[in-house]
């Protein structure tokens, strides 16, 4: 793995529990994660996008791939990304992705390939 490949970061974001006024969870919550492993540098190494009819609506979908160091504990149920491509601009553009199960391409820890669909 270059390390020069990696010039983007991409920040996991961890589901967390919130209470609505009545003490009652709310769903859907996320928090971006305090410790600094956390903001990792990764290549996007893919991204394909399709369109699709459901129930006469047209949708669309995009996936991503991302290439980061290996990082033990990454689950798909608890984590997602949050990827912006310039977050020097002003407002910057945001993409947020539910991911899928890591893959570790070797099995030998050194890289991790994450992919996920685009929340929109």
């Amino acid at each position: 793995m270059k390390g020069g490949a990696l010039r983007h970061v991409i920040t996991f974001q961890v589901k967390t529990q919130a209470f609505d006024t009545m003490n009652a969870p709310i769903d859907g919550t996320w928090a971006t994660t305090s410790p600094p492993n956390f903001d990792v540098p990764a290549e996007k190494v893919s991204e394909s996008s399709r369109e699709y009819s459901d129930m006469l609506k047209k949708n669309s979908e995009m996936t991503a791939l991302f290439r980061i160091r290996y990082q033990a504990g990454i689950d798909s149920d608890t984590y997602r990304i949050q990827f912006c491509l310039d977050p020097d601009a002003s407002p910057p553009n945001v993409q947020t992705f539910d991911i899928d199960p890591p893959i570790d391409p070797t099995g030998r820890r050194i890289e991790l390939l994450i992919s996920g669909k685009e929340i929109r």
